[in-house]
């Protein structure tokens, strides 16, 4: 059976458009294989609006990327992997390597991470919270044939 990675992108919104996040994904499918083996990768992918992402006090021209690896990989290997994201990621997206914030954590610690933000939601509004995020992914999904939606659910 074929492993699920779930890889969670934050980009500006308009950095990338739909063909480029198709294509990001296509190429770390493949990237993903040649490193570690047969694995699902299913992107999920959240813009954040004009003036809502900053760094150093300016608005930000960067994406942030968590890409889950295998529990206690090697470091020599998880460093290797993340250059050949890295500069995957600089051509497809047409950037600078300061401009990808890219983590790869132990699946674990990923899971952990993906529990801990639905925490923060208030339990009464967690399960409408994750409805809405579900129902924009497949909205988006049908619409671009990505899974793309605004940081703010609002927009």
């Amino acid at each position: 059976m074929t492993k699920t990675v779930r890889m969670l992108c934050l980009i500006q919104q308009d950095a990338l458009t739909t063909a480029q996040i198709r294509r990001i994904e296509a190429d770390i499918q493949a990237l993903y294989e040649q490193y570690f083996g047969r694995h699902d990768i299913v992107g999920y992918w959240m813009y954040a609006p004009p003036g809502h992402a900053f760094v150093a006090g300016v608005q930000s021209t960067a994406s942030a990327v968590v890409l889950p690896v295998a529990n206690g990989l090697p470091l020599h290997t998880r460093h290797a992997f993340m250059r050949s994201v890295t500069e995957l990621w600089m051509q497809r997206a047409q950037c600078r390597n300061s401009q990808l914030v890219l983590t790869a954590p132990d699946h674990a610690y990923a899971a952990r991470l993906v529990m801990a933000m639905s925490r923060r939601y208030r339990p009464g509004m967690r399960l409408l919270s994750l409805g809405r995020m579900v129902c924009g992914f497949l909205w988006s999904r049908l619409q671009r044939d990505c899974a793309l939606i605004s940081v703010n659910m609002a927009h």
